[in-house]
């Protein structure tokens, strides 16, 4: 009924979502994935498993465009234009459901329950956070949701049509575009099962026709994928192609290998029976199919699906090429399954046992009934809070999470009631891509949920309880189809209100204009995801992880290699040597990576080279071992002691290698983020320059103690190079960006500033070892200013000023703390310049400072005592009489210091241990 109003609509929402995502885009990389996914579009690399080939492709295109515009934010700008997109498709298919339910009309009231409805709708998934949040940087997640939402406005686009020809020409469209953008990101063939149901539900008259399509599916995929094991059958072609000289060669032996594997087939058989039911399924709907006279189609369909799939070849033939950034390798077909199968991050999928259960108990499978049970209760303890979390997040707040999950339910009954076929297509979806799917990827704990439960102690103390980070993002589409629900329910709420004021008869109770005002009012309801979210996603002036890794590179001599944690101090490092071109002299070695024998062999073999005197085959056979004895390492002048029962992993029997190798030709280093448990041992040969430290040929304490420009620091014993770390801090990195507007809402933002803020606490403690406090002082506030809360080090600084005879300044900065400090540490932290001051020999402040610890905390006997003692040790007996004075005034039935006052008055002698329990 108003088609061109839609389009019309569909376009504005289009630029309104668009501009507002500008509004937060970030400027460059992010931390996480989106710089390896920057260099690698750009070097046209092979990022992490399963690979993403297409997201690769469309990057590198659009950073090969002729523009005046930095790689990193036009890439960034194609996740906006993704984002726009999905507001676009979601206003199309809202306003499908809202004009079938409510569209009878064309009266303005008509239009703003359907327009205002399907605007709002589409306005409040494009505000949800996590939804948000990926289309302001370049991830894979705001192409994902826009090609979901492309395929969801498809199917609608059937409506009531049962023309054949029409379903299969969408119906091949929709499998085209889910098997191409399975290289962009898997999630997008969960919606196949929804597609399956809308189909079956919309051509009734046809369900045999559809069902056997569907059964052949279900039945080549359990024969083939469950059934056969694709990764030794890829072993085995990939084998066959090695050995050939020249294309001739190489075809034959693939033909030759094929006929192998076709008649000795039993012997890559993963499952008896999945190949068995595969075949049984796959024979039935077979003849099914050719009765039904399915079969063209589905071998249109499954021809399709193959050549969408078939853009997977990309990282076959670019592996194959070497290029900078190759993770897996994916060099030849074996390999090639392995990326895509995702099989380097292992596989806990499933129902049972849950991760966490075995991660708390230490239990590796079921044996008991009460097992079951616990495993049952860890899911709705543990696991189900892993999703409801995330979902809370999405409106910004509880309240509001609150009113739109029951505008959501509200609008998936008028969803329901519009249009059951699409209704049942959205609900499957949302559940599978939600609740199912959190169930199914079987996660460890939430990041920073349940700080309470222990890892069990059977467990290696390697392993994580809790998951890295936040795992929102997996659920995107979940929360962007409910959002979507949401709009429907603000516009039943309007539609509800339309009804009552008879808008639809002869004598409205309010007029048109003015129920369309009160409409729009309430459709503005929309906007409050968009505005609670604003602060929490914008990412405009965050410029941290570039400057975080210019500084990094930038610590480093010339050819160093530099040791790295994981994703957060590798990815941005790979961006500015690979896109910027920063130090590309120097080699960055990700100690995660180094557990995998094809990134030992490229950091080997790939300029600037890593020295590993190791061949293929003993890289392959490196394994992680847990020493049951004492091992020593020596070389030079270097030794480590591993106690019996130390875990090696093959990182750390690398990092030795490497160390002996390169027998101290090229500097070595590592970030100030690797833990001490990934050091290989070697903390005490470390010396921290600002954000790295520097690996020694010796002990760094010996320079600690004959050189004053080395201390040794009191945690981990790493001593710090003062002359170094202040040159770097000073003139040499950069801080500008670390509090532009946009740039500290993230979790990472804070984290990895911390890394500068700890070279600063580093140089302050060094200097006031060496009574250099006016420089402690002054580089206590400077990293003062990268914290999250301010006064975080008030009482350091505070201390300082003390020891340093600056006592205003020191009272001063306690008066701005004091609102934020219970009055016993109040008490505590004055009674410690007290003790400053009497160190300096000044009485008179030390006095003072008393007295405000006494004024902070009158009902504790300590501030009453050190006063008395330090009036009396200065001689001044009536200050000091005067002081258990004004102890007896706030505790008056105290009868032994009473006693010990008139003996003090008397005699002079004050028995400390007789009155309060404490030496004299």
């Amino acid at each position: 009924m108003y088609k061109n109003e839609h389009w019309l609509a569909a376009a504005v929402t289009f630029c309104i979502v668009l501009a507002c995502y500008l509004r937060t885009m970030a400027p460059t990389l992010t931390f996480w994935d989106a710089g390896e996914f920057i260099a690698a579009s750009y070097t046209l690399g092979v990022p992490h498993p399963p690979g993403t080939p297409l997201f690769v492709i469309i990057g590198r295109v659009i950073s090969c465009l002729p523009l005046a515009v930095p790689v990193a934010l036009r890439l960034n700008f194609l996740s906006v234009l993704f984002g726009a997109l999905t507001a676009f498709f979601a206003y199309l298919i809202a306003a499908f459901i809202l004009e079938k339910r409510f569209g009878n009309d064309r009266s303005a009231s008509g239009r703003i329950v359907v327009h205002g409805g399907a605007v709002s709708a589409a306005l409040i998934v494009a505000g949800l956070r996590t939804v948000w949040s990926n289309c302001t940087e370049f991830e894979v997640y705001a192409a994902a949701t826009a090609t979901i939402f492309l395929c969801a406005w498809l199917m609608i686009q059937l409506g009531s049509s049962t023309d054949l020809k029409k379903i299969s020409r969408v119906l091949l469209l929709v499998i085209y575009l889910i098997s191409l953008s399975i290289a962009n990101h898997l999630i997008v063939l969960l919606t196949a099962p929804g597609v399956a149901v809308y189909v079956l539900l919309h051509d009734r008259a046809r369900w045999r026709y559809w069902a056997s399509v569907l059964g052949l599916f279900i039945g080549v995929y359990l024969l083939v994928l469950k059934g056969l094991d694709i990764s030794d059958i890829a072993e085995r072609l990939s084998a066959a192609g090695a050995g050939s000289a020249g294309t001739a060669g190489a075809i034959l032996r693939q033909f030759a290998a094929g006929a192998g594997i076709l008649f000795g087939i039993s012997r890559y058989i993963e499952s008896g029976t999945m190949l068995f039911l595969g075949a049984l399924i796959t024979a039935a709907c077979a003849v099914w199919a050719r009765r039904q006279r399915s079969l063209p189609f589905f071998g249109a369909a499954l021809g399709l699906f193959l050549l969408g799939f078939s853009i997977h070849l990309y990282l076959l033939i670019r592996s194959g090429l070497n290029p900078s950034i190759n993770e897996g390798n994916p060099n030849t077909l074996a390999t090639l399954w392995y990326v895509i199968g995702r099989e380097q991050y292992g596989s806990n999928y499933g129902l049972l046992p849950r991760l966490v259960w075995k991660l708390a108990t230490g239990k590796a499978a079921l044996a008991t009934a009460d097992d079951l049970w616990q495993n049952l209760a860890y899911y709705f303890k543990y696991n189900m809070p892993f999703y409801t979390r995330y979902f809370g997040w999405q409106f910004g707040g509880i309240s509001l999470t609150l009113g739109f999950t029951l505008l959501g339910l509200l609008g998936a009954l008028t969803h329901y009631r519009s249009d059951r076929k699409s209704f049942f297509f959205w609900l499957t979806v949302f559940l599978i891509t939600g609740p199912i799917l959190n169930t199914y990827m079987n996660f460890r704990f939430g990041n920073g949920q349940f700080p309470e439960v222990a890892l069990h102690s059977s467990i290696p103390a390697g392993e994580n309880l809790h998951e890295v980070r936040d795992r929102d993002y997996f659920f995107i589409v979940s929360f962007a189809f409910f959002g979507l629900w949401s709009g429907l329910g603000l516009a039943a709420v309007v539609a509800r209100l339309k009804a009552l004021f008879r808008m639809d008869s002869g004598m409205p109770r309010l007029s048109q204009p003015l129920f369309a005002a009160l409409g729009l009012l309430l459709f503005l309801a929309a906007l409050i995801p968009l505005y609670s979210n604003y602060a929490e996603v914008d990412r405009s002036g965050n410029y941290i992880p570039p400057t975080y890794a210019r500084n990094l590179m930038n610590s480093l001599e010339p050819d160093a290699l530099l040791f790295t944690n994981g994703d957060n101090d590798t990815f941005p490092l790979w961006y500015i040597q690979e896109v910027e071109h920063v130090r590309q002299d120097c080699r960055v070695v990700n100690l995660s990576l180094l557990n995998v024998p094809w990134y030992m062999k490229q950091m080997r073999d790939q300029e600037p080279k890593v020295p590993i005197d190791l061949s293929d085959e003993q890289l392959d056979s490196i394994r992680g071992v847990i020493y049951d004895k004492e091992v020593k390492f020596k070389f030079d002048s270097l030794e480590i002691t591993y106690p019996k029962g130390t875990r090696f992993l093959p990182q750390d029997q690398l990092v030795l290698h490497i160390l002996r190798a390169n027998n101290w030709r090229k500097p070595v280093y590592f970030t100030t983020s690797v833990s001490m448990s990934n050091r290989a041992g070697l903390t005490p040969y470390f010396i921290m320059q600002a954000a790295v430290y520097k690996v020694l040929p010796f002990k760094a304490a010996q320079l600690a103690g004959r050189d004053s420009n080395f201390v040794q620091l009191p945690e981990e014993g790493i001593v710090v190079d003062l002359e170094s770390t202040r040159r770097l801090l000073y003139q040499v990195y950069s801080y500008d960006s670390f509090d532009h507007r946009g740039a500290s809402g993230e979790s990472e933002n804070l984290s990895m500033r911390t890394y500068f803020t700890n070279a600063f606490v580093a140089l302050a403690y060094g200097y006031e070892q060496r009574h250099r406090l006016d420089e402690s002082i002054d580089n206590y506030l400077r990293g003062r200013t990268f914290l999250t809360n301010p006064h975080e080090w008030d009482h350091l600084i505070a201390n300082l000023y003390a020891k340093n005879r600056q006592y205003d300044k020191s009272e001063a900065l306690m008066d701005t703390l004091a609102p934020f400090l219970a009055p016993r540490t109040q008490m505590q932290l004055f009674q410690m310049q007290a003790q400053e001051a009497a160190n300096n020999r000044d009485n008179k402040a030390a006095a003072h400072f008393l007295e405000l610890a006494l004024a902070a905390n009158p009902t504790s006997k300590d501030p009453y005592t050190n006063l008395f003692r330090l009036y009396d040790y200065l001689g001044n007996r009536e200050a000091a009489a005067g002081t258990i004075e004004r102890y007896l005034a706030r505790f008056p039935e105290d009868a032994k210091v009473r006693d010990e006052l008139g003996n003090y008055r008397q005699t002079g002698r004050f028995d400390l241990q007789k009155a309060f329990g404490i030496n004299g």
